[in-house]
């Protein structure tokens, strides 16, 4: 163990406070896991944990008497939640696991910090920090694995996939978001358990590769999760294309559009014969599900109609940007789309300006209205929607004769 003396410093105004709480009954708290890795980045932390020796009956007594309201968060899992000023504390008793089975644990209170530190996943994430003394406690090297960017399993990788088979996608998502290289030891177990994953549910499944797919950086990552089929486990539809991916981040960050979540969920299911229930059964919103077959839908466009698709697009859909991104980067014409996107990103949207009524008062009837509204609407769009009702009229009308 390495004790370090730094000070970290925080987002927060008042996790002070709580400290000082815990600590005036004897509770020894420190602050912990990704929130002493954020600060040693010196990035924004999502959230701050405390942990503590006292039991979660004894902090609930605690924080009353100091007129603070505990939420029972997880209170079979040693933690609950208390609110101090619109900012929200986790604290959770220190904890050592008696068994686990890959997907829940059993667990018994320790007042040993390092015995909480071996229950987690890596070594990045086992840190503690103590902010009355200004000391961090780095148990299994994560400062050092932080500093050479490198995600690593504490001790056995195998025996911490086996307590719990979420790790599996942990470990690419924080590849993702903090090393440089996808350690080969730590990939080896997670190729050896790979089938397990099918024991998770598919919300954590969806969550968690969600949180992969937003990083700039996740094409390498989501090679390597193909490379081990572990990407064809969890959606068993999938099919990838890494330089695709990679050119859909370049042209979306081009575009400054940072959302393309969908995608690339796009592309990895875009070659397959997935349909809106598939979609929906791996947890997938209705609204998600539709915008990722409409996308797959413009990936098979006609690339002597571009032009005219994009305008279609811009016209019916609002998130129409995601739809440019993707006819970019599939059928490699930049230039014409991002000219077409500069075109009309700040044009007010035109209305159609012919209706049902206009087409019976010629003498149109039935099915054929609906025909020659979609025809007209092609024309009219055909011509940058420069064309005037009236020449659209006479179009209907010259085809009656």
């Amino acid at each position: 163990m390495k004790i370090i003396k730094k000070e970290l410093k925080f987002y927060s105004k008042y996790y002070f406070k709580i400290i000082d709480i815990i600590n005036s009954a004897g509770g020894n708290a420190r602050i912990v896991g990704g929130a002493v890795r954020d600060a040693l980045l010196q990035t924004l932390p999502s959230d701050i944990d405390i942990a503590t020796k006292l039991k979660p009956a004894e902090l609930i007594v605690l924080f009353e008497k100091h007129g603070l309201k505990s939420i029972p968060t997880g209170i079979k899992f040693g933690t609950i939640t208390v609110v101090y000023y619109n900012e929200s504390f986790q604290i959770t008793t220190l904890r050592s696991d008696i068994s686990c089975d890959g997907r829940h644990a059993q667990v018994e209170y320790t007042d040993d910090y390092e015995e909480d530190a071996k229950r987690r996943d890596f070594t990045i994430n086992a840190l503690s920090y103590c902010p009355v003394t200004q000391e961090i406690y780095d148990y299994f090297g994560g400062i050092d694995d932080l500093e050479n960017q490198r995600v690593i399993f504490i001790g056995d990788a195998n025996e911490r996939i086996s307590e719990d088979y979420l790790r599996i996608l942990r470990f690419y998502r924080f590849t993702c978001n903090y090393a440089n290289a996808v350690d080969e030891v730590g990939a080896e177990a997670c190729f050896n358990h790979k089938e397990m994953l099918t024991q998770l549910s598919k919300e954590r499944i969806k969550s968690e590769m969600d949180k992969i797919l937003i990083q700039k950086n996740s094409p390498p990552i989501i090679s390597a999760m193909n490379n081990t089929q572990i990407l064809n486990i969890i959606f068993p539809q999938a099919k990838y294309d890494t330089l695709i991916h990679q050119e859909i981040i370049k042209i979306a960050n081009f575009y400054d559009y940072y959302d393309y979540t969908n995608i690339i969920y796009a592309l990895i299911f875009k070659d397959t014969n997935i349909d809106i229930q598939n979609l929906t059964d791996l947890k997938f919103s209705k609204k998600d599900a539709r915008d990722i077959l409409k996308l797959i839908k413009v990936t098979n466009l006609n690339e002597n109609y571009i032009g005219l698709s994009l305008r279609k697009i811009w016209l019916e859909e609002i998130d129409f940007v995601q739809y440019f991104i993707i006819i970019a980067a599939i059928n490699g014409k930049r230039e014409e789309v991002y000219q077409t996107y500069l075109d009309l990103k700040d044009f007010d949207k035109p209305i159609f300006p012919v209706n049902g009524d206009d087409l019976k008062y010629l003498g149109h009837v039935g099915e054929e209205i609906g025909i020659f509204l979609n025809r007209l609407r092609k024309i009219w769009i055909e011509r940058n929607f420069k064309i005037s009702k009236e020449e659209l009229i006479k179009i209907a009308h010259d085809d009656l004769l």
